[in-house]
């Protein structure tokens, strides 16, 4: 999702000497043409609206960043006939970050609003400018071809598209945090107010928390924001109706609610430095509805995302999957943990190469 900031990109978000650009020299250049002497140039800029005269060779640029490159005639061929723009693109780019709403038919013939959250891959690449953003690091060549005075030709350079140097830091349990202090993760409590029972991991707090995660490796945060996508979410009350034996008990499953992949809450673009997160789960207690346990199966992705200087794309730097499960019991005492099936929560190995994300609706929400 594009913001509407207008500063200009930071020359040293991904090191030094991001912005440069190769002397313009034919001799320099990794061009070809057909039938023609006439060579055209490849001139590039970013949204700060300085043109960066022509990448003949080489060029650093970072995920995330909208650049335009424009093909440009040669001095030598002023005031020809240039036509028949194709750029091809290498490496994974988009023009967007498309998060919003979308009007849809439903299976009866009715139109409804979706959430979605969506990267738009497609753009122009026939015109003689063509503008876009790669949003995964590594090399990837640019070509530019077209007809001058009616003639085929070409140029091409290689772009060293880099990653800001930043990721994902999984907080432990009673690490200190600056400006938090320490704080106490994974904490499984339980209420119960005679018509409802509740279970939440962590206490939704800054210094209680079920799971929190950093931006490690940089100071400016502005820069960096969290998506949260649900991939699945199982939640189950059981009730002592029929002889079923379920995790050492005599239950039934009543009441089943799955969620299917989703955005969870709403995307934080930017966000702090840290995201942290306590899921719960409210059900009616045994005391109303005869409920004797219930149990919570969730499952998460949450994506790093980055953004440079706010005006260029929000795009993946890293992915951590994590989950939440644990069952209560309430079969002749206060609501408390299943020994049966222990509370769990695991964090997997950041992914630092992680998919693009997306979502067509939001879940229900474990929060």
């Amino acid at each position: 999702m594009d913001t509407n900031s207008t500063a200009p990109p930071d020359p040293n978000s991904f090191g030094t000497n991001l912005l440069a650009s190769a002397p313009a020299t034919a001799a320099q250049a990794n061009q070809s043409g057909t039938n023609t002497n006439a060579v055209p140039l490849i001139h590039y800029s970013y949204p700060d609206g300085v043109v960066r005269f022509p990448v003949t060779n080489s060029v650093k640029t970072g995920i995330g960043a909208l650049i335009t490159f424009t093909g440009k005639l040669p001095a030598a061929a002023a005031g020809a006939v240039f036509t028949n723009f194709q750029w091809t693109i290498g490496g994974t780019t988009l023009s967007n970050f498309f998060i919003g709403t979308k009007y849809v038919t439903n299976t009866s013939g009715t139109i409804v609003t979706q959430d979605v959250g969506q990267a738009v891959a497609e753009y122009p690449k026939t015109n003689q400018s063509v503008t876009f953003a790669w949003w995964k690091p590594g090399k990837a060549v640019v070509k530019f071809n077209c007809d001058i005075n009616g003639k085929p030709a070409s140029a091409q350079c290689e772009v060293n598209v880099e990653r800001p140097p930043a990721g994902i830091k999984v907080v432990g349990d009673g690490e200190a945090i600056p400006g938090i202090g320490p704080v106490t993760i994974g904490g499984v409590y339980t209420e119960e107010d005679g018509t409802r029972a509740s279970i939440r991991l962590g206490l939704l707090m800054e210094t209680n928390v079920g799971v929190m995660f950093l931006v490690a490796g940089k100071s400016n945060y502005t820069q960096f924001g969290w998506i949260q996508i649900v991939n699945s979410s199982a939640r189950t009350t059981y009730r002592d109706q029929q002889s079923v034996t379920i995790d050492g008990q005599i239950i039934t499953r009543t009441n089943r609610v799955e969620t299917a992949a989703g955005l969870d809450v709403a995307p934080r673009l930017p966000s702090a430095y840290h995201y942290d997160d306590s899921p719960r789960d409210v059900f009616a207690s045994k005391t109303v509805d005869g409920n004797l346990g219930a149990s919570i199966d969730d499952k998460f992705t949450l994506y790093l995302m980055f953004n440079p200087a706010g005006n260029g794309v929000w795009v993946p730097v890293e992915s951590v999957d994590w989950g939440w499960k644990v069952a209560l019991t309430n079969s002749s005492s206060p609501w408390g943990l299943n020994t049966n099936w222990p509370n769990k929560l695991t964090v997997d190995q950041i992914n630092k190469t992680p998919g693009f994300p997306g979502w067509s609706k939001k879940a229900l929400s474990p929060q």
